[in-house]
């Protein structure tokens, strides 16, 4: 006893002590004890799901649009009966996802025998036809093939004819498309000459040349206003090249009088 502080301090016994250490290694030897068996056991119930004669039958897909059903399969190349621990997941997923209308591809194990495919598909926003040849342009204007895509998904897209073929044209072509588009005008076609002068025919028949591809936005919202002004009679073209004077031309009288 402190009798100056007034504190009283008592000893701990050496039995004590020892009786504290002991549980403390007690309780952190059961602990070890049951973190590894529960790793074994992870690890046999995996060599156990490794080696049970798990085998794919069906394949699923998810996300296509355009692209055939059947021409996706085959390059992903997972085949059936195949064990479906020994389907090489991120080869199938990086093999899908180099082709050019493929964006993003992620490949899955469901058990007890189903593989889940999901793609997404690059956006198309037209398909540019030249001759006997069409790819289809992105909002970007990268062009990518439409060889794997299906027949009736293409037809759903704006078909846009065009020469010479070259990502120059693709560009101009969906840069006229939006314009027209934002100033309420329905293209039936664009062109890009090979000097890159664009011109669109509408669905009225009447051609819209807009000369280079620059401010085709104006261009296009002068050409909305110009038909509205202009006699009921026909327009055969309008000429927008120059903002400051635009250039508009009748259709002739035995093409006004059909």
């Amino acid at each position: 006893m402190d009798a100056r502080h007034g504190a009283v301090t008592v000893a701990r016994s050496p039995r004590a002590a020892q009786a504290k250490r002991r549980r403390a290694r007690l309780v952190l030897l059961r602990v070890s004890v049951l973190v590894v068996s529960g790793l074994l056991l992870w690890q046999a119930l995996a060599l156990a799901l490794w080696f049970l004669p798990l085998r794919v039958r069906r394949v699923e897909l998810a996300g296509l649009e355009r692209l055939d059903r059947h021409k996706v399969l085959a390059l992903a190349g997972v085949r059936m009966g195949t064990r479906i621990f020994r389907v090489p997941l991120n080869q199938v997923a990086r093999r899908l996802a180099a082709h050019p209308a493929v964006q993003e591809a992620q490949v899955s194990r469901h058990l007890p025998h189903t593989i889940r495919i999901s793609i997404k598909e690059r956006p198309a926003a037209f398909v540019l036809q030249c001759g006997g040849q069409a790819r289809f342009v992105d909002r970007k204007g990268r062009l990518f093939p439409t060889g794997d895509c299906s027949t009736a998904a293409v037809a759903r897209l704006f078909v846009v004819p065009c020469w010479p073929w070259s990502p120059r044209t693709a560009r101009g072509s969906l840069d006229c498309l939006r314009a027209l588009e934002r100033a309420g005008l329905k293209a039936r076609t664009v062109s890009v000459a090979s000097s890159g002068a664009v011109s669109a025919r509408l669905h009225e028949g009447v051609l819209l040349r807009f000369g280079l591809p620059q401010d085709l936005e104006e261009k296009a919202l002068r050409a909305r206003l110009s038909l509205a002004g202009l006699p009921s009679g026909g327009v055969e073209y309008l000429d927008l090249s120059a903002l400051s004077a635009v250039v508009w031309k009748p259709l002739p009288a035995r093409a006004q009088a059909r």
